[in-house]
């Protein structure tokens, strides 16, 4: 109780001093306030008490500090008088213009000497002087008494805008009260800033005008007001003056941001008063702020596409711009950068000049290190726009700043996606300098690409494929580069990883297959002493020290160390528990293991391992004394890593010192680890699905379509059981569902594509050829093509019925053209035929028995092919299976035979009578699937020529299922795209189906070699041999059967040779000549051209070659190709050679070519190119320069003529055509085509039709002979061949049903007769061609036939549903026994 007594005393003793202090505290600031206004009152009694006089006597005195204070006495007393002040404002605004001008005087000294904010008289001050300037520039309506000196105006003006400009600087409700009370003022200030009398008054006037323009709202009325021009004006006027220039700029700066107005409208007002020369010249300036300005306002030009062709023109724009460039801070530096991209827009000019500015390029990398997101941005795209140009613009990069190149990669981690995309498009375009490639490789720019292929971003993931599999195109140096950065691992993942991107996969899977096709080896040096034990593996060096076992362990997907292990024992007897164990997971095998033993006790270390190591017969050696070391003796062993745990032993080294150098085939290292990790793993996970499975199986089936070209890869496919009959399913599946059902799910059409694209490739290698054959593939193929062309007929049909009056072709699948007769067009591609036969009017047909059949012009029937399509029943003569098809619209009618009407109208083929499909969803899928089937089969029947012991089988498989008929019907069906595609590989398949058993021997004319060591397998070939066509994504090529070489450099000889090669595409082809020691190698993209053997053009890149590409410098030569250009190719006996284009010599493009080599015409192609040749065997396009000879001279075949059949006097040929009067009839073909003889065609040759051998007998033909002058007709009928058209002939072949017989054209004229087969039935029975060589141009529908009614549509239609016909009465029975099986 009393301690809490005390407590409470104590805490009120404690108040009571607080309470006292806060008293004494008030007391002393009272008492200090009362001194302050005393002291203040004091001194304002003082400051009264000075008189004026006395002021002004104390403003005139030398003390500084006297005079200032006497002035602002003086101005405090002024302000206080309220009288004076109004006083002064009257005097501002009296009549008399002097005394204006001494009040304006006093009050400007007034507002500058006086803080006026929030005063009482500033509201009055600012509208005195905004009168006092409007009265200025209205002197006659202001002043009754106006000044003798014209200059007390502009001094009124200058004291008026100083004072205006101190009141309203930076407050926008002053300049708001000034616009309002005075809407004129705005017009006054302009037309004072352009003042040229007083520059005081005109610097004043600009400073208003600059205060005016940043308020948003008096902006827009200054440009009312024709502030644009005047301000632009100003620019002009104000040179030499940095502060009024940076004014004006950002005057007009401000007005091209007006929202409310374009701004190209603004800035082209501003460069209508020429000032653009001194707007560039202010980047020179040395005031920073008018530089900035100045590149603030050329930048708004440049974005605004105004005036920059007039800017860039400006003397020294890049070097001020380099300045501005290096001397700024970033938010500058971002515009530069802009500015410089912006005006290289469609300007290659100024990006020429803009590589030769090195003060500017030099800084580049310093914009990439910037800290500044933009800047980094902004110089990254102006290195991608002038890398853009091509070649000749990175290497002027690269020359001007060696370090742009490493800047460039120290962006790759860049935190902004748009840099890094940026960033990998600008090292895209670099990496397409094949001459720089390694240095730039070396730059570390693999390191970029292959982050960029696990960042996750879907584009640079896909780019990051595109650049490695481009990179592994190049050279063996780069895939060396490649693998050494690991890259093996990473193209892995990208090919069986799954990528939102389909194209991704199929790249990687090219970039591995040409990584494996390396000749480099992998390098492994060891270096082993007492003291130290190094190895060396693709210049990293692995340390293995330590004494005892030492294993290294090098994984050949990353290119580093895996592991290391060491295993050391103190004794003897520790050996027992030694247990050495190696990694035995799937993704280990194939690694390097390295093992060093060193030391004491090493010999048992050796023996130790015995039971893991196995050797091949290569490496076993000496098997005794194989674990035994002598003395101080170390061992070193280099072996490959099994699945099992054991190592394969590749060397064993063993002594007391070690130095080797050991190396691997790189090639079979990658191989091997694509093998088992992609091509193995990605085949049982397509045998994990059936093949009628709807589980996606695309991307299984593209990687293996790319990886199959390689010939381990092909290899270990087709080593697993039961993968081509997998592919045949698929295949087989498919064309169930078109024969059965109405919906063709996606999926089934991808799987099919997927597995015909594999085919595609394993046909083309002749072992594989057989095995297709043995499994029936290829019957399935035909069956696939079968049904496709049935469903588009069917297709065709039931468009036409919906669309009879519609312009729109529905024949042309792929594409909308219409086939329509090019008769007139045909004549003139004859030569010069000149068959002018007599009007005859034609009545009657004869056939070759003698009977009539009468066509009279009142029995035709006019009527279209599609209208007609009920099977007429009462066909006489017509078998139950058999339909007859229809002919064209305007010419198909009944014919009378023997006083009866025979109907030709058409019927749909039964097999395929429920199948519907719209045609624009059918058009994809028939010409993916039709191509690559084609393909297949072409490739098959290739191999009659190259493999004699497949010729039987694959002639009596591909007779049976009807390959021929199919492939024919297919042509004609398809659409001007795919008919590009697959017109010479179904020709050439037909062509040399048609004459398999006959000779056709080139050995006296000139052609492109069939030859495996003259051309690379994917390359299809015409039966001619004259044009050729690449299919695959390799890199094809080929060259002709004969050469020249010193032997036909003769005194009096030729000057040169010459050919001609005539374009059916325009991409990249190198086209030119090779010598026997070329070689040629399509998966590395090594072609004509491509070493020093061979030299080529390539307009498509306008280049020509010679050599390495990394070696080619200046190569840049003649013009760009298209399709449909003739291309010449010229050798000059003392071996230069040059190319003309259209008849344009493009000039010499390589000299001196050492003949004492044998050249050849020759080419390589790229993908979907195709080209023909003629070497001579036809006339040129252009004439020969002089001394001259084709290179179908060097042909050293005697070519013997023919002599003229009998010595009587022959009926001339054109006596026997019908002539092309419309009212006369021309037979209307159920079949045709069309052969073109030439000179060097060899004669007799024949053309005509024959059946097919059964049962009953051998093949039974109605053919012509053609000799050198005389055409002999089946019956045994000669009759005279035009003298003209000896060495130019189109001789065609046409089928009638009925009757079933034969007719012949001459240059697109029927011969007036008919010829029947020995009896009817055979004329009905499935019909092929027959020609006696290859060596001929055989058009079966690839081209408009010369026969003009052939090429209408109708009869298109009406040739591929008999041709779908014929195929489905000859291998019914096949097929049915294929399925089943």
């Amino acid at each position: 109780m009393e301690q809490s007594t005390v407590l409470k005393r104590g805490a009120a003793s404690a108040a009571i001093l607080v309470v006292v202090a806060a008293g004494w505290k008030v007391v002393s600031f009272f008492r200090a306030l009362l001194r302050e206004v005393y002291e203040r009152k004091q001194v304002s009694r003082l400051e009264d008490v000075i008189s004026l006089e006395q002021l002004d006597i104390l403003a005139r005195a030398s003390n500084v500090n006297l005079r200032r204070s006497a002035e602002q006495l003086l101005l405090e007393r002024v302000m206080r008088n309220t009288g004076s002040l109004r006083q002064l404002l009257r005097w501002c605004l009296c009549g008399d213009e002097e005394e204006v001008m001494k009040a304006a005087t006093v009050l400007c000294v007034l507002v500058k000497s006086v803080d006026l904010r929030n005063h009482p008289w500033e509201r009055p001050f600012l509208w005195t002087l905004g009168q006092m300037l409007v009265n200025s520039f209205n002197q006659t309506r202001a002043y009754t008494k106006q000044a003798k000196d014209r200059t007390i105006t502009d001094q009124i003006r200058k004291l008026t805008t100083c004072a205006l400009f101190e009141i309203v600087c930076d407050s926008s409700p002053k300049k708001e009260i000034l616009c309002r009370d005075f809407p004129e003022i705005l017009s006054c200030i302009l037309e004072l800033a352009l003042s040229t009398s007083c520059k005081e008054a005109s610097r004043y006037g600009l400073f208003l005008t600059h205060q005016m323009a940043i308020h948003d709202v008096l902006r827009d009325q200054l440009v009312e007001a024709g502030g644009i021009k005047k301000v632009a004006q100003t620019l002009i006027q104000n040179q030499g003056d940095p502060m009024l220039q940076r004014l004006s700029l950002q005057i007009v700066v401000l007005f091209a941001a007006i929202l409310d107005i374009d701004s190209k409208v603004t800035l082209r007002t501003v460069a209508k008063e020429k000032t653009i020369t001194p707007i560039v010249v202010c980047l020179k300036s040395d005031d920073t702020e008018c530089v900035y300005w100045a590149v603030v306002l050329v930048h708004e030009f440049a974005i605004n596409d105004v005036c920059k062709d007039e800017i860039c023109e400006v003397y020294g724009l890049l070097r001020s711009l380099a300045q501005c460039l290096a001397a700024s801070e970033s938010s500058q530096q971002r515009l530069v950068l802009r500015v410089i991209c912006f005006l290289g827009l469609k300007n290659d000019g100024f990006k020429s000049e803009v590589l030769h500015c090195t003060d500017l390029i030099t800084r580049l990398p310093v914009c990439y290190a910037s800290g500044d997101g933009d800047v980094v941005h902004w110089s990254l795209v102006l290195t991608h726009d002038l890398a853009m140009a091509g070649r000749c613009a990175t290497q002027k990069l690269l020359e001007c700043c060696p370090q742009i190149f490493p800047g460039l990669i120290s962006v790759t981690g860049h935190e902004d996606r748009a840099v890094r995309r940026l960033l990998a498009e600008t090292i895209g375009f670099f990496c397409c300098d094949e001459h720089n490639l390694l240095k730039i490789v070396d730059s570390g720019v693999l390191k970029t690409v292959l982050q960029y292929a696990v960042s996750g971003d879907v584009e640079l993931v896909f780019w990051a494929g595109a650049m490695l599999l481009n990179l592994a195109m190049t050279s063996d140096d780069i895939k060396l580069e490649i693998l050494k950065a690991g890259g093996l691992s990473v193209i892995m993942e990208l090919a069986i990883g799954e990528h939102d991107n389909p194209q991704i996969s199929p790249m990687a899977a090219k970039a591995l297959a040409m990584l494996g096709f390396t000749d480099k080896p992998l390098v492994v040096s060891t270096a082993c002493d007492s003291d130290n034990a190094r190895v060396k593996i693709n210049e990293k060096i692995y340390h293995l020290n330590k004494p005892g076992l030492n294993i290294l362990i090098w994984n050949t997907l990353t290119s580093d160390s895996a592991s290391q292990l060491h295993y050391q024992v103190k004794n003897v007897w520790d050996f027992k528990d030694l247990n050495i164990k190696l990694p035995s997971k799937p993704a280990d095998e194939g690694n390097l293991v390295i093992v060093v033993i060193r030391g004491k006790h090493a010999q048992a270390y050796l023996k130790a391992l015995k039971d893991l190591m196995l050797f091949s017969e290569i490496s076993a050696g000496n098997k005794q004394g194989r674990f035994e070391l002598q003395g101080d003796e170390m061992c070193v062993i280099i072996s490959t890593l099994l699945a099992s745990g054991l190592v394969s032993v590749s060397h064993m080294a063993k002594d007391t010192t070690i130095n080797m150098d050991f190396e691997f085939p790189y090639n079979d290292v990658v191989n091997h680890r694509v093998a088992e990790i992609v091509v193995v793993p990605v085949i049982k996970v397509l045998f994990s699905t059936p093949p009628e499975s709807p589980i996606s199986k695309v991307t299984e089936l593209e990687l293996l379509e790319v990886l199959c070209r390689h010939e381990v890869h092909k290899d270990t496919i087709l080593n697993c059981d039961g993968f081509i009959d997998y592919l045949r399913s698929i295949i087989l599946q498919f064309s169930t569902k078109l024969e059965q059902e109405e919906e063709y799910p996606p999926i089934y059409i991808a799987h099919c594509l997927g597995a015909l694209r594999i085919l595609s490739v394993l046909s083309v290698h002749g072992n594989c050829q057989q095995q297709l054959l043995e499994q029936g593939v290829l019957v399935h193929v035909v069956n696939l093509l079968f049904y496709l062309t049935g469903l588009w007929i069917n297709t065709v049909l039931d468009t036409a019925l919906q669309q009879e009056a519609s312009q729109v072709d529905p024949l042309a699948m792929g594409d909308s053209t219409s086939i329509k007769p090019l008769v007139e067009e045909l004549d003139s591609l004859a030569g010069e035929p000149q068959l002018e036969p007599e009007q005859v009017e034609l009545t009657s047909i004869t056939l070759s028995d003698g009977r009539q059949y009468d066509i009279q012009s009142g029995t035709i029937r006019r009527t279209r092919l599609i209208s007609s399509i009920a099977e007429d029943s009462n066909t006489p003569g017509a078998a139950e299976s058999r339909h007859q098809w229809g002919s064209a619209s305007d010419h198909v009618g009944d014919i009378a035979v023997s006083g009866q009407q025979v109907s030709s109208t058409p019927v749909r083929p039964t097999s395929m009578s429920s199948t519907q499909l719209k045609v624009h969803e059918y058009n994809e899928m028939f010409s993916s699937l039709a191509r690559f089937a084609v393909i297949t089969v072409s490739n098959c029947t290739n191999a009659t020529v190259t493999i004699p012991d497949l010729v039987q089988s694959q002639q009596s498989s591909l007779a049976q299922c009807g390959a021929l008929h199919v492939m024919w019907s297919t042509l004609l069906c398809a659409g001007a795209i795919l008919k590009n595609s697959i017109a010479l590989p179904v020709s050439s398949t037909i062509a040399k189906l048609s004459c398999a058993n006959k000779s056709s021997s080139f050995a006296d004319t000139v052609v492109l070699s069939a030859k495996d060591s003259d051309k690379t397998p994917a390359l299809h070939l015409s039966a001619d041999c004259l044009e050729v066509r690449n299919d695959s994504w390799t890199f094809e090529s080929a060259r002709a059967t004969h050469w020249i070489d010193t032997s036909h450099v003769i005194e009096d000889g030729p000057q040169g040779w010459y050919y001609e090669a005539s374009l059916k595409s325009g991409s990249i082809m190198q086209i030119g000549w090779a010598n026997a020691d070329c070689k040629f190698e399509p998966e590395k993209g090594l072609g004509v051209g491509d070493n020093k053997n061979s030299c080529a053009f390539d307009g498509g890149r306008c280049k020509i070659w010679n050599g390495p590409v990394t070696e080619q410098v200046n190569n840049e030569y003649g013009v760009e190709w298209h399709d449909g250009d003739i291309v010449s190719s010229l050798l000059h006996k003392n071996g230069n050679v040059s190319f003309w284009l259209n008849g344009t010599d493009m000039g010499t493009a390589f000299t001196a070519l050492p003949l004492s080599q044998c050249w050849s015409p020759a080419l390589s192609l790229s993908t979907d190119q195709q080209v023909r040749f003629n070497f001579g065997a036809t006339p040129f396009r252009y004439p020969l320069p002089t001394g001259f000879v084709p290179v179908d001279a060097l042909a050293a075949v005697d070519k013997k003529t023919q002599p003229v059949i009998g010595t009587e006097p022959l009926p001339a040929v054109r006596d026997y055509l019908q002539n092309l009067d419309e009212k006369n009839l021309h037979p209307q073909p159920s079949l045709y085509f069309e052969t073109t003889l030439t000179s060097s065609t060899p004669r007799p040759f024949t053309l005509g039709l024959q059946t097919l051998a059964n049962q009953r007998g051998k093949a039974q033909e109605v053919c012509c002979t053609v000799h050198d002058n005389v055409l002999e007709l089946p019956t045994g009928m000669r009759l005279q061949i035009y003298p003209t058209d000896v060495s130019h002939l189109t001789v065609g072949c046409g089928l009638l049903l009925p009757p079933g017989a034969v007719f012949f054209t001459v240059h697109g004229r029927p011969i007036n007769f008919l010829f029947a087969f020995p009896s009817e039935e055979l004329g009905q029975e499935p019909l092929v061609p027959s020609i006696s060589s290859c060596k001929a141009e055989v058009n079966f529908g690839e081209t408009y036939f010369y026969y003009g009614i052939a090429n209408e549509r109708e009869n298109r239609l009406s040739m591929a549903a008999l041709l779908h016909d014929y195929t489905e009465q000859r291998s019914l029975e096949t097929r049915t026994v294929n399925e089943i099986t």
